[in-house]
């Protein structure tokens, strides 16, 4: 029984690797014929890959096009905006989108409006970026992402995110379908978010008494910014001061130490002066000591002499 049951747990690992290596070779037979069809696509992806990209980038591309962009984008840090509205990407594009939310710590901002991205996809994008430490804006309007309110997972999942969430800062859910559920499942969220700053549910027949709540705890959110905004400046300008008192003692510092050196320069160039008038004067001193001597001695043979 045992030798069965190995047998068949080997069999299954033998089959689900076979399996997952024919999905990846199919993955990169779309990938290199969607390159060949679409030159920017083939630009980019060399941009991605030296991290040389621009700073800002708005791209037409098909679902096979995203998943082999954001492949690559991952592990790039040059990106800070990626604009991929009106692609008709897909469910299985949020696995790949996620997976760039999940690794690249340099992305600020995300435009998905309108695309085919649903539940699927939603709950992808919510598990990344609950652990996302970079994203500030997301644009996810006019996405169908209930199903028609059909399934509400993906919003549910938005909602637990915006309770872990600390940098989002801009969420764009306008007609998105979101229904009574999904305006409930939000709120709840947002409950215990004091980041989010900016959530559009326009268009989207949510309870008037959820879109109350969450009118409320933005406000709320807002005044915390304002309040840790105005703290930035005021460190800021507490840093210009600090760095303005330290360029002026190093500036006075600079001009004692220059005071120095020119009061050392004169105190030099006057005992030089001292020792030459000293020599002088040792000089003189001797020459008429030897005068003296010479006219002591001319006066003693003269003396002599007379004798």
């Amino acid at each position: 029984m045992q030798q069965k049951v190995q047998f068949a747990a080997k069999s299954y690992l033998r089959e689900t690797v076979h399996r997952r290596r024919l999905e990846r070779e199919k993955e990169v037979r779309e990938e290199v014929e969607e390159i060949a069809k679409n030159p920017q696509l083939e630009v980019w992806l060399g941009l991605a890959k030296a991290d040389e990209t621009p700073k800002h980038a708005d791209l037409r591309l098909s679902s096979i096009g995203a998943r082999a962009l954001c492949k690559t984008l991952a592990f790039t840090h040059s990106l800070r905006s990626l604009n991929l509205s009106r692609n008709a990407l897909d469910d299985a594009t949020g696995k790949w989108l996620a997976l760039l939310l999940k690794r690249n710590t340099s992305l600020r901002r995300l435009e998905l409006e309108s695309n085919c991205l649903g539940p699927l996809a939603t709950k992808d994008l919510a598990e990344a970026l609950s652990t996302n430490e970079s994203l500030e804006y997301l644009n996810l309007e006019s996405n169908p992402l209930t199903d028609e309110e059909k399934d509400f997972t993906g919003v549910a999942a938005l909602g637990s995110m915006l309770s872990k969430n600390k940098t989002l800062r801009t969420l764009n859910l306008w007609r998105t379908r979101l229904g009574g559920e999904g305006g409930k499942q939000l709120a709840l969220g947002l409950a215990r978010n004091t980041t989010l700053v900016c959530l559009d549910v326009g268009n989207n027949r949510i309870a008037t008494s959820d879109a109350v709540s969450l009118d409320v705890q933005l406000k709320k959110n807002r005044v915390l910014f304002e309040q840790q905004q105005l703290q930035q400046l005021k460190f800021r300008e507490a840093q210009w001061k600090a760095a303005d008192k330290e360029h002026e003692r190093q500036d006075k510092l600079a001009k004692r130490q220059e005071d120095v050196r020119h009061t050392l320069m004169n105190l030099n160039l006057v005992g030089s002066l001292l020792l030459t008038v000293i020599s002088c004067s040792g000089r003189m001193d001797g020459e008429a000591q030897a005068g003296e001597g010479a006219r002591s001695r001319y006066a003693r043979r003269r003396t002599t002499t007379r004798a």
